[in-house]
């Protein structure tokens, strides 16, 4: 496969048969990045790439019926996952060429061609877990993390899981010199006034643990329904949703809702959601605005709250009607001057499930309307004979 001056992306590429490989010049007078991923490099010269500015991908795999190399001239390449079916082919770079290497496999950079001002960069990824006494992971944790070389260093604090996670690091540097001394990762960590560190040599793919003696913590509430803001039909039915609330210390956790209409709706042990207004468990919410707290509190003392609105009301009808004649798109009605129009309200509820009625008014059409039948009931069709026979409909 030929290509010359031009950039461009290539994934899960196949090559079958007898052939040389893939020759790709990127000379195309411009700075355009291109990439190669998912393709296994097969054929007499493998893969040749010459004059790539900005070259990625991921993997990709040098394979068994490669009895070439892989030639890289006045490249910047950056590869993840590069695999070596074999674990013997050469990497040939000329003096102009950078290679960064994420996660490669099988690869023995030992063999490869590097000469001077040519650089092949092996890099790995580290996950660092802050956690406590008990070994869970500590959210919102700062971790800083610091290198011996090449890197600069990270700050940054933990996700919900208490880990932060650090992506295509370099661990060693190969030059003309042949390989570095193996960068060392130390990561620095804190959480209320206390500290510790930890490092590691990252030769791979790393997990560090920073642990912490804290005291005993607070307990994390989440809490995912009903959201705030939320309004529910009249006596509608309430999922009261904490169940991911949790204690940094195992802890055994109470939860108490309560309600600035209805005061206490539950104070129970556990994490186990429930409904209010279901007819089953016994727990109700009065029609109005609520103010809604949800405390959960540690049996070492610890609470933690957090308050919300909802508010249970009577809804209006939701209208759902369609036309025939159809209206338009702008919802004009067109028709002949003399026309009988039906309107469908199949798909017209009401929340609650109230009575409600369905009639045709007229807004500044003359003609009177139908009258009501003070009767509260919605007929499926309601059908209503314009007729200008002998006048010029209105506009």
């Amino acid at each position: 496969m030929y290509i010359e001056q031009a950039a461009g992306r290539i994934d899960g590429l196949t090559l079958t048969g007898n052939h040389s490989g893939i020759y790709w010049d990127a000379d195309h007078n411009g700075n355009f990045p291109s990439t190669l991923s998912n393709t296994e490099f097969r054929g007499t010269d493998c893969l040749k790439l010459i004059n790539h500015p900005d070259l990625g991908g991921y993997g990709n795999t040098i394979g068994n019926n490669c009895s070439g190399r892989i030639w890289v001239e006045n490249s910047d390449v950056n590869l993840s996952n590069l695999g070596d079916a074999t674990g013997a082919h050469v990497l040939d770079l000329d003096a102009s060429s950078v290679m960064h290497l994420h996660q490669p496999s099988n690869i023995d950079l030992s063999i490869a061609n590097i000469p001077s001002g040519a650089i092949i960069d092996v890099a790995w990824d580290v996950t660092v877990w802050v956690v406590n006494n008990q070994s869970n992971g500590v959210p919102n944790a700062y971790a800083n993390v610091s290198f011996t070389q090449f890197e600069p260093s990270v700050s940054e604090f933990t996700n919900d899981l208490g880990q932060v996670l650090l992506s295509d690091f370099i661990g060693q540097r190969w030059t003309n010199t042949g390989a570095s001394a193996i960068n060392d990762a130390t990561v620095d960590c804190g959480y209320d006034s206390k500290s510790n560190s930890t490092s590691v040599s990252l030769d791979d793919d790393k997990i560090m643990y920073c642990r912490l003696e804290l005291d005993n913590q607070p307990p994390f509430l989440y809490w995912t329904s009903p959201m705030d803001g939320e309004v529910f039909t009249s006596q509608g039915e309430v999922m009261f949703d904490a169940q991911e609330s949790w204690d940094l210390d195992d802890d055994e956790l109470t939860l108490t809702f309560t309600s600035s209409l209805d005061g206490v709706i539950s104070s129970a042990i556990g994490t186990v959601p429930f409904s209010a207004n279901d007819g089953v468990s016994g727990f109700a919410l009065s029609d109005g605005i609520h103010d809604l707290t949800l405390e959960v509190c540690d049996n070492a003392g610890h609470c933690v709250s957090e308050t919300r609105t909802i508010e249970l009301t009577n809804l209006a009808p939701e209208l759902n009607v369609s036309f025939e004649p159809a209206l338009t798109q702008w919802n004009e009605l067109i028709m002949t001057k003399t026309c009988t129009v039906t309107i469908n309200t199949s798909g017209t509820l009401d929340p609650e499930g109230d009575e409600f009625a369905c009639r045709i008014t007229f807004g500044s059409y003359s003609r009177q309307a139908p009258a009501w039948d003070n009767q509260w009931s919605c007929p499926e069709h309601l059908t209503y004979t314009f007729d200008h026979f002998s006048d010029d409909p209105p506009a």
